[in-house]
C-alpha cells in the first residue's frame, strides 16, 4: 500500500505539503465531552506503542469528559493471534487505563468487532461506487506486481508519485458490466481521489499539514475478498462512532489525507437523521474528527523501533517488563507519559514516616520530631497528570526509550509505595505485600516482622518486591556447598576457623532466643572480633557472609544474621565447618 506522503526528501517528483504551526490552526482544546478510542488489531500481543496510544486516550477522555471505546480491528484474519484480544484487555486493566464501550463491556455503538460489521462496510462501498467516489478495480495481481517494480525500480528507491495507474477508473460501464458478468472477474474497491489539488489536516500535534494528490493514489478499500481495508473499516468506524478525536502513532499520519477526504464524502447535516446505531435522533453536523499523531518511539541510539523490537524477549517487550512485577503500573504509565510529553511534577513532598513498623506497637524512634521521609517528586496519580494533559502540548520529535530512566523511576515509586502496600489489604487482615511474602518463602515459617525488616533493608537497593525476595533468597533454603568449597574456604586461614569457634560458642552461650530480643547494637557486637587475633575484619566478614548465604558479597553481615535470628545462624555455623568425631561444630 502506497502511502501519501507530506514531506518526501531525495524525489524532485513529489510536491511538499505545507505545514504550519499548531499556533496556525484553531484551538484543539474541547469544549464538550470526547469520544476517543485505542483500536489495535489482535496480530500480536499489546506492546509498549500501544499502551503509550491508550494512556494519551485516556488522559483526555479523564480531563475532559466522555468515552474511553475499545474497538478490536480484526479484519486481518491470516495473522489473527489466538488470545491477543485477551492479553490487550488484561493488560490494561492492570495498568487501570478503563473503558466505557467495547466487546467486553457493550454500548450503543456496537458491535465493537470489526469482523462483526462486515455488512456495514459493504454497504458504505457501494455506496461510495455509487455515489462516484470510489471504483472497481479489475487490475490482476500480475499486473499490479509490475506497476509496482516500475515505480520502486532496479535500485529499490521508489520513482513514482503512485504506484497504480488508475487504468480501471476509466472503464466504460459496458467494460465493467462485461467484467463482472461475462467474464466474472475478481475485484477490489478503490477509492477515487480528486486528480489535483490538496487536501489540508489540521493535526492537533503537529498543526495544519496539507497533502497534495498528487503525491498519493487512489487506495484500495475493500479487496477481492470482500473483506475491507483499514482506509475503510477505521474510518467508518470512527464515523459511525462519533470519534471526536484520533490519538495514533506518526506513522499513520501519511495515511490521514484518505481518511480526512472519506470523512468529508460522509459529513453532513443531519438534523432528521435517526442515528443507526442508537435509534436516537440526531440534529448538527456530523465532523471528521480531530487527528493527532504522537511521535515516533526510538531506540537510545535514534532508531526507529517496530513490533518485533517491543514484543518477545526483547528488554521492552510489555510481558517481559511486567513479568515478575519487576515494573508496576503506576511506573509504566509514569514512564510512557513521559515519551512525547512533559507530566507534572508531584505536589506532595513527603510520605509515612519511614521509622514506624505497623506490625509492633512501639515505635523505636523515640525522636517525635523526626521529619517524614521526603519523596521524588514524583507524580503517579493517572488523575492529577490528567489535569494538565494538553495535545498542542504533546512533542512532535520522536521519544527515545531509556532502561535506565524506567528503572529509575521503579526505584523512586517502590520507595515510597512499600509501606503503603504493605497497609493494602486483599481481606480483612491480611497485607498484600505481607501475603505476597508469605507465598515465596515457604520452607521457614516468616513473621511479619522480620519480612518488614528484609523490605526496610533491601529498600536503598531493591526496586520491587521481586527484587527483595530474590535478594533474601538464601533465608528461605540454604545455599547447597560441596566439601571441597567447605575446605577451601576454610582451610585458608586456621584462625578464620578458630574465630567461628569463638563466635559460635559465644552466641549458643547466650540467654537471647529470639529475634526480638536481639538489636542491631547487639549484633554488631557478637560480629567484632578482637584485633589480637590477627584476622582482617573485612576477610572475617566475607567469610561470614559466605557460610551464612553461599555468597562473598551482598548484605552487611549485622542485616544478614538479624533476619535469620540466633538459631539459624547457630544451625548454619554447625553444619559448615567439622570438628570433633562427627565433623561438626559441638
Amino acid at each position: 500500500m502506497r502511502r501519501c506522503w507530506p514531506t518526501l526528501a531525495r524525489s524532485s517528483i513529489f510536491q511538499r505539503s505545507s505545514v504550519k504551526p499548531a499556533s496556525a490552526v484553531p484551538s484543539f482544546v474541547p469544549d464538550s465531552p470526547v469520544r476517543v478510542r485505542f483500536a489495535p488489531s489482535p496480530t500480536g500481543f499489546l506492546h509498549l506503542g500501544g499502551v503509550r496510544s491508550v494512556l494519551f486516550n485516556y488522559l483526555l477522555r479523564l480531563r475532559h469528559g466522555g468515552s474511553l471505546i475499545l474497538r478490536i480491528e480484526d479484519t486481518d484474519q491470516q495473522r489473527y493471534v489466538q488470545g491477543a484480544q485477551e492479553d490487550i484487555i488484561r493488560r490494561l486493566e492492570w495498568a487501570s487505563i478503563h473503558f466505557d464501550e467495547g466487546p467486553h463491556i457493550g454500548g450503543n455503538y456496537g458491535p465493537y468487532v470489526q469482523s462483526e460489521r462486515l455488512s456495514q462496510y459493504q454497504t458504505v462501498a457501494n455506496k461510495l461506487v455509487e455515489d462516484g467516489h470510489a471504483y472497481r478495480c479489475f487490475c490482476s495481481p500480475e499486473r499490479l506486481a509490475t506497476l509496482r517494480a516500475t515505480a520502486t525500480g532496479a535500485s529499490g528507491v521508489r520513482t513514482s508519485a503512485a504506484t497504480y495507474d488508475g487504468k480501471c477508473r476509466h472503464l466504460t460501464p459496458e467494460e465493467i458490466q462485461h467484467n463482472l458478468h461475462v467474464e466474472k472477474k475478481p475485484f477490489t474497491i478503490r477509492l477515487a481521489l480528486p486528480p489535483q489539488g490538496s487536501i489540508s489536516v489540521a493535526d492537533a500535534i503537529r498543526g495544519e499539514v496539507t497533502f497534495n494528490f498528487e503525491a498519493c493514489e487512489d487506495v484500495v478499500l475493500m479487496k477481492s475478498s470482500g473483506w475491507p481495508t483499514y482506509h475503510l473499516c477505521s474510518t467508518w468506524d470512527d464515523h459511525a462512532m462519533q470519534i471526536t478525536h484520533v490519538l495514533r502513532g506518526e506513522e499513520w499520519l501519511s495515511s490521514t489525507p484518505y481518511h480526512v477526504y472519506l470523512h468529508s464524502l460522509w459529513e453532513t447535516d443531519i438534523e432528521t437523521e435517526t442515528d443507526i446505531q442508537t435509534g436516537f435522533k440526531k440534529s448538527g453536523k456530523r465532523k471528521a474528527p480531530i487527528f493527532a499523531h504522537l511521535p515516533l518511539l526510538v531506540n537510545e541510539d535514534g532508531k526507529k523501533l517496530s513490533k518485533r523490537h517491543l514484543s518477545g524477549d526483547s528488554p521492552w517487550s510489555l510481558q517481559q517488563l511486567v513479568r515478575a512485577d519487576q515494573i508496576s503500573a503506576p511506573v509504566l504509565v509514569r514512564y510512557l507519559a513521559e515519551l512525547g510529553w512533559n507530566p507534572p511534577l508531584s505536589s506532595s513532598s513527603s510520605s509515612p514516616n519511614p521509622n514506624t513498623n505497623p506490625n509492633t506497637n512501639t515505635n523505636t524512634n523515640t525522636d517525635t520530631t523526626t521529619p517524614t521521609m521526603a519523596t521524588s517528586g514524583i507524580e503517579w496519580s493517572m488523575e492529577v497528570l490528567s489535569q494538565t494533559f494538553a495535545l498542542p502540548e504533546v512533542h512532535k520529535s520522536p521519544a527515545a526509550l531509556s532502561l535506565s530512566r524506567l528503572q529509575h523511576l521503579q526505584k523512586c515509586w517502590w520507595r515510597e509505595h512499600w509501606r503503603l502496600l504493605w497497609s493494602e489489604t486483599e481481606t480483612e487482615t491480611e497485607s498484600f505485600l505481607w501475603k505476597r511474602m508469605q507465598q515465596a518463602f515457604v520452607h521457614r515459617p516468616l513473621s511479619k516482622d522480620v519480612a518488614w525488616r528484609m523490605c526496610e533493608i533491601a529498600e536503598e537497593r531493591c526496586a520491587s518486591l521481586s527484587e527483595v525476595i530474590g535478594t533474601f533468597e538464601w533465608w528461605d533454603v540454604r545455599p547447597p556447598r560441596d566439601d571441597d568449597d567447605k575446605d577451601e574456604a576454610a582451610g585458608q586461614d586456621s584462625r578464620i576457623v578458630e574465630q567461628l569457634q569463638v563466635k559460635y560458642d559465644a552466641l549458643k552461650a547466650s540467654d537471647v532466643h529470639a529475634n526480638d530480643n536481639v538489636t542491631a547494637a547487639d549484633w554488631k557486637r557478637w560480629i567484632k572480633i578482637d584485633k589480637k587475633s590477627g584476622v582482617r575484619q573485612a576477610d572475617w566478614f566475607q567469610h561470614l557472609r559466605w557460610i551464612l548465604t553461599g555468597t562473598r558479597n551482598g548484605l552487611s553481615v549485622v542485616d544478614i544474621v538479624e533476619v535469620l535470628g540466633k538459631d539459624e545462624v547457630l544451625s548454619r555455623m554447625r553444619s559448615h565447618v567439622g570438628r570433633g568425631e562427627k565433623g561438626e561444630l559441638p
